[in-house]
């Protein structure tokens, strides 16, 4: 219960009780709904993150991402991985391949017939691009890494340009969602193996989660129906749940299921995707493990 200091000092109720690791991050995993595990939230802003929850920690260290102890869910924990690549660089391909002048709805809009004439898997085609030092992974600002395998067990090949200058738009949402895929696989093995309608939660919120082709992206890429919060208060939310739950514990199923029912369904996977993205993982980890040979930082 809260210190008799703050009875004394400023009217505290002397039964008050404190919630401990109630930060904003820890009370955001709450008010998105990461409440079981496999839930995924994407934040689509400024940088990018990707919170999910997982059983354990990993069996070795790994050079990216960060972990906590869950708020809620005992014996569990939930994972960080930062991206600092976000809106800032969407834009920037946008306005190198999509330029309509000052008119910026007119420029997503062309962004967005890109990605729907640009097929799921961008023909095997991978894409990195930079407007400042990535965080994960650790590879500084410099050019673009574009690559591609022409079929299963080739090689990658890199390349200064696309075939197509619409691949960009692709590319570059499909890096995102590429890169935290395959960073939660490395994080913790099979958390993406359950897909579907009863598939662990995937969320997504920030400025980029408003357009809905790129949705439909994410939804292919982790082949998981993407939710959307109708709440955009996350963390002041959580902490108001966190509160509750630490008064009354034994509300906690209840809490669980209502924190779900909070955020609707706006894009649905399409099964033939599938394949293509689990070709196109192994061609991003390629792309990556040469921009970590030739600018990481670790």
């Amino acid at each position: 219960k809260v210190h008799n200091f703050w009875v004394q000092r400023y009217g505290f109720s002397s039964e008050c009780r404190v919630v401990a690791w109630s930060g904003d991050n820890p009370c955001a995993v709450v008010g998105n709904g990461l409440v079981q595990e496999g839930d995924i939230a994407i934040s689509l802003g400024t940088s990018d993150t990707a919170l999910s929850v997982i059983p354990r920690v990993p069996a070795a260290p790994l050079p990216f991402g960060h972990l906590f102890p869950h708020p809620i869910l005992k014996g569990c924990y939930w994972s960080m991985l930062c991206y600092t690549n976000g809106d800032v660089t969407r834009r920037k391909v946008r306005d190198e391949f999509f330029p309509e002048g000052s008119d910026s709805t007119a420029a997503w809009e062309g962004f967005s017939q890109a990605l729907k004439d640009t097929p799921p898997g961008n023909s095997s085609s991978v894409g990195m691009f930079f407007t400042t030092d990535e965080i994960t992974p650790a590879v500084s600002c410099g050019a673009d890494f574009r690559g591609r395998r022409r079929g299963k067990g080739a090689s990658l090949e890199t390349m200064d340009s696309f075939d197509n200058p619409k691949q960009n738009a692709r590319a570059v949402i499909e890096m995102r969602a590429m890169a935290i895929r395959n960073h939660l696989e490395k994080l913790m093995p099979g958390i993406l193996a359950r897909t579907g309608a009863d598939a662990p939660q995937l969320l997504l919120t920030g400025g980029a989660s408003s357009n809905v082709d790129i949705l439909q992206v994410f939804a292919d890429v982790f082949q998981r129906p993407v939710r959307c919060m109708e709440n955009t208060e996350g963390a002041a939310f959580g902490a108001a749940v966190r509160a509750l739950h630490g008064v009354k514990p034994e509300f906690a199923s209840d809490i669980f299921a209502k924190l779900r029912s909070l955020s609707s369904i706006r894009a649905q996977p399409t099964s033939a995707s599938a394949v293509a993205y689990l070709e196109l993982a192994e061609t991003y980890a390629a792309l990556e493990a040469k921009a970590l040979s030739e600018r990481g930082r670790l």
